[in-house]
């Protein structure tokens, strides 16, 4: 009798602590995430300000979901700019732009079928020893009931792991396009001291060397296009 007496406490006290437990979890998500980049706040902020750009770093991507379709509305970046996206396993959603303040503030305002009350979304841009520090933040809130609650812990492992993908996926593509300009750049040659045409024309880009004048060309040693004959 007594050993019945002790089980049946337990059970009780299991079917309490399982009851009571949902209400000990928050009714907001709150989830942050930074990463540092070699680039300037100036080169890193088009691709956060630009709804466009989101398919080519963030999980919003064909990488991601194959199946996914983007659509576009409002101004081409900045506030006011909108994104909303279909996709087997993206699901449906859409992102407003509220503010934008370059190249240090972004903040928007997304709404998903399984949320509609919405997830406030910011970027925060702060420069940093040779590059930036870029800082991710999303809040949302949930409905005060125990299995709103529950499903709130697996939504914030959720958001985390959209976060860190990408924040990742923002580095790789900011590091291919430097690696990009750099393989553009032909090699100074090799002088004993540095020529006054060197601070007018340093190596940037092809796209520069094409408008260089024929001088500063010839003496960096690149070929000269359309250079006219220099009067006798």
């Amino acid at each position: 009798m007594k050993l019945f007496t002790l089980s049946l406490l337990s059970l009780l006290l299991l079917l309490a602590a399982a009851i009571g437990f949902p209400y000990l979890l928050p009714t907001q998500i709150s989830v942050q995430q930074s990463i540092y980049l070699q680039e300037p706040p100036e080169e890193v902020y088009p691709y956060l300000n630009n709804p466009t750009q989101w398919e080519h770093w963030s999980v919003l991507s064909k990488r991601h979901d194959p199946s996914i379709i983007h659509l576009y509305g409002g101004p081409l970046e900045g506030k006011g700019s909108r994104l909303q996206w279909s996709g087997d396993r993206a699901g449906n959603g859409y992102i407003h732009f509220t503010e934008s303040i370059s190249p240090s503030t972004i903040t928007y305002l997304q709404t998903e079928k399984e949320n509609p009350a919405g997830l406030q979304g910011a970027f925060y841009l702060n420069p940093a020893a040779e590059g930036t520090k870029v800082t991710w933040r999303q809040q949302v809130g949930l409905a005060d009931t125990p299995l709103a609650r529950l499903q709130g812990a697996l939504r914030k492992y959720k958001m985390q792991q959209e976060q860190e993908q990408g924040l990742l996926g923002l580095k790789a593509l900011l590091e291919s396009k430097s690696k990009k300009r750099a393989s553009l750049c032909p090699p100074l040659p090799t002088r004993t001291r540095p020529h006054p045409l060197q601070q007018v024309w340093p190596c940037s880009c092809r796209a520069s060397v094409k408008n260089a004048p024929p001088k500063a060309a010839r003496w960096l040693g690149w070929p000269v296009r359309n250079a006219r004959p220099s009067a006798v």
